[in-house]
């Protein structure tokens, strides 16, 4: 049993895995190896690192493993363990934190953004060993970007504290505090109005444009956050940010926010411009606004020339609104009043009349009846 324990990679690894350290180091002191390479060249090291015990990575190092000069991937599982114990453990061995993984970034990367363990503790660990926060990973993205995009406020203030540069971009030409903004748009967990706080407050440009050329052409932290929290956007345009300014895709905020009414009525509110907005081409924002019922986008729209019996792709703002599996009357109404006709046909042939009666909705009925009496 104990020669297959000791020549077995498989079975020694088992072994390292149970996380008992005496069994262990009685396997050592009988002859296993503690540099046996098993599965995909996981050596026992690599295994207790993953594992995250340090007296067994102790163990194993005063045994005689032996670290891969170059091989980054002993600190990443160590970062992965959460335990700052085991990264100072590797640290000490020799490990350099700006070692870099074939497939992915540096120590510091993972610990930027895994929630696991003591994070905070693990980075403070590396950057005293020499890793840098504004160190880039292949598609340019620094352990920076990475704690912003996780609301990380604590370890982005570490960063920035170890001479982050809030400025720096990624392949796209996405900032630090595009990243924040549009993570946080996202719906993601964190604390991102501290974050973005840190960054407007460490010099960060809330008016910064993404590359044109690429994914989110030229987009503005501003057009990013237009689905984030209105606290957000606010902090945006109190530090300047323009609310106005287009992207190479003729994005602006106020379309962009044309999904969340709170944000669309605080920037019309800050002098977003609307005539821009309701003459744009493409799809109608009275359209989107309709699909979304944001009675205070359509109510603004109408009011700056936007024509309601304007079928885009055969759809028709009155019939979207009639055939929503729950009407709201305030959508109906708003758009009645703006001159919707409600015996205009979409591309099914239906008019929002034959959608009432089919629904059997009636106080959907008596509306379009009252606006259709009204019309003559």
């Amino acid at each position: 049993m104990t020669e297959t324990l000791i020549t077995t990679p498989r079975a020694f690894a088992k072994a390292i895995e149970s996380q008992n350290t005496d069994l262990v180091r009685r396997l050592l002191d009988a002859g296993a190896d503690p540099n046996l390479v098993g599965e995909i060249n996981r050596t026992p090291l690599l295994v207790a690192a993953y594992r995250g015990n340090a007296d067994t990575v102790r163990l194993l190092l005063d045994s005689g493993a032996k670290i891969v000069p170059g091989d980054a991937n002993y600190l990443h599982l160590a970062v992965h363990s959460g335990d700052p114990e085991i990264v100072q453990v590797f640290l000490a061995a020799g490990c350099d934190p700006r070692w870099q993984r074939e497939r992915g970034g540096h120590a510091l990367h993972e610990a930027s953004h895994v929630e696991t363990g003591d994070q905070l503790a693990i980075a403070t660990l590396l950057l005293n060993a020499g890793a840098s926060p504004n160190l880039p990973i292949d598609h340019g993205t620094t352990p920076l970007h990475l704690a912003a995009s996780r609301g990380n406020a604590p370890m982005v203030g570490l960063h920035l504290e170890c001479g982050g540069d809030p400025a720096s971009v990624d392949s796209l030409g996405m900032t630090v505090l595009h990243y924040a903004v549009q993570y946080a748009g996202w719906g993601m967990r964190g604390d991102f109005g501290a974050v973005v706080s840190q960054l407007l407050d460490a010099g960060a440009d809330p008016n910064a444009v993404c590359d044109p050329k690429k994914e989110n052409k030229g987009a503005t932290p501003l057009i990013l956050a237009a689905g984030a929290p209105l606290t957000l956007l606010k902090q945006l345009v109190d530090a300047g940010a323009d609310v106005n300014t287009a992207d190479a895709a003729k994005r602006t905020p106020l379309g962009e926010a044309l999904t969340n009414v709170e944000n669309f009525a605080y920037l019309l509110s800050v002098g977003a411009n609307i005539e821009t907005l309701a003459k744009a081409s493409g799809k109608p924002a009275l359209l989107t606004a309709t699909e979304h019922a944001n009675v205070v986008a359509i109510n603004a729209l109408l009011e700056a020339g936007s024509d309601p019996n304007t079928a885009y792709r055969g759809r028709l703002p009155l019939c979207v609104a009639a055939s929503r599996m729950y009407p709201l009357r305030d959508v109906i109404a708003a758009l009645l009043e703006g001159g919707a006709n409600p015996l205009l046909p979409d591309k099914t042939g239906a008019t929002a009349v034959d959608v009432a009666h089919e629904r059997k909705t009636d106080w959907l009925l008596s509306l379009l009846d009252a606006a259709r009496l009204v019309k003559g």
